[in-house]
């Protein structure tokens, strides 16, 4: 029976240093999951301003996202994309901006 109640004691002495662990998880889970977020959206390129082009209901995002890098921009090299979409809740007025995804970070230097 001392045994057992030797053992008890030692835990609850433990108790405290194992909270502290477990209160400081969160957090380092929540900076972890920060910066994958950065490191994730930094392959992606946000375009904004430019006026939805809507035919029959539905637009070509990509063609549209491809029309401004040739025209605008003046960037006829290929770029490999991964997707393309408006983001956002459509308003009013207000053109939503397009994100392009890439499939190579080295793309985002093109100029």
């Amino acid at each position: 029976m001392n045994f057992l109640n030797a053992e008890v004691e030692e835990l609850k002495k433990e108790l405290p240093e194992v909270n502290k662990k477990l209160e400081k998880q969160p957090v380092d889970l929540e900076r972890q999951h920060a910066l994958t977020q950065a490191y994730v959206a930094r392959e992606n390129l946000v375009i904004i301003n430019i006026l939805e082009q809507i035919v029959e209901g539905k637009e070509d995002t990509k063609k549209v996202f491809w029309g401004f890098l040739e025209d605008r921009l003046e960037i006829s090299e290929q770029i490999e994309i991964q997707r393309v979409h408006r983001v956002g809740a459509k308003t009013h007025g207000n053109p939503r901006p397009i994100k392009a995804r890439l499939l190579c970070y080295t793309d985002m230097s093109l100029s």
